[in-house]
């Protein structure tokens, strides 16, 4: 399958370019894939970096889709995720990060969103707002769409600025129990679509995976994330698209639920997380 995820970086420095090159292979080539009309505008990926630096954005983690076919590598889509130099440390536990996502074989636009890395779980968090997403597509000349790249950028330095405070108030907004639970069955449908086999329990999502992140409670009882949406969000969030949970399969075999490594899938349900966290802290 081609959109699964090879390499990823992520360190408290930005990316040398060495090292991005060899997370996103996309850098290298000089023309899109093979199978592009003349009408498709190809932008390299690499003055779309320089321009993202122009403005003050670095990269700070990688990603790209394994390829099936060997005629595809350097071409397929690709994730960077971007800290703005203004606050690449962060503040309150996070920072708020630019996502972008593209291809150059005619699968992908480029896209921007907002997003957020959480430090406690080296959570990768992305925005589900509209507000907090550009997409640009394949045409017209090279310095018109690095044109609206950096202008996209530019405006997302202002919503980035105000994720520290949303942070802040979703951590103040209480989420018993019940609602835990009730959060926890709206991501089992998003991770697993709706399946008439649902492998495994929502108590189990709802389980952190660092002391930090545990309401504390009776050590008898079952761990679970402190009563509020930021961190049932973060839980249920790295629960999901980590997976490691143990469950059984639709013919009462175990399994151990596997990781999403696609970017869409991956980027698709971190933006549908956002939008369930939404509702529970409204």
């Amino acid at each position: 399958m081609e959109d699964v995820m090879t390499g990823r970086q992520v360190g408290t420095s930005p990316l040398t370019l060495t090292q991005l090159t060899q997370l996103v292979p996309a850098l290298t080539v000089s023309a899109p894939h093979a199978s592009r009309s003349d009408k498709y505008a190809f932008v390299p990926t690499l003055p779309v970096v320089k321009a993202l630096g122009e403005v003050g954005f670095e990269p700070y983690a990688a990603q790209s889709a394994a390829v099936r076919d060997a005629d595809r590598e350097g071409f397929q889509k690709h994730l960077i995720r971007f800290r703005h130099s203004s606050n690449v440390a962060g503040s309150r536990g996070g920072v708020g990060e630019l996502v972008m996502i593209s291809s150059h074989d005619g699968r992908k636009s480029w896209q921007l969103y907002a997003g957020w890395f959480e430090f406690l779980c080296s959570n990768g968090l992305v925005v589900g707002d509209k507000a907090a997403e550009l997409r640009i597509p394949h045409k017209g000349k090279q310095e018109e769409v690095l044109q609206l790249v950096q202008d996209g950028a530019r405006d997302m330095v202002l919503y980035l600025a105000e994720l520290a405070q949303r942070r802040q108030e979703w951590l103040e907004t209480p989420c018993n129990y019940d609602n835990q639970l009730a959060f926890a069955k709206d991501v089992i449908k998003l991770r697993y679509d709706d399946s008439k086999h649902i492998p495994i329990e929502p108590t189990q999502l709802l389980v952190p995976r660092r002391e930090a992140e545990m309401l504390r409670q009776s050590r008898h009882a079952m761990p679970r994330p402190r009563e509020n949406v930021w961190s049932t969000l973060n839980v249920l969030q790295e629960n999901a698209i980590q997976g490691g949970i143990v469950g059984r399969d639709s013919n009462g075999r175990i399994r151990t639920q596997k990781a999403i490594k696609s970017i869409d899938r991956g980027t698709q349900l971190n933006r549908d997380l956002w939008r369930v966290a939404e509702r529970y802290a409204a």
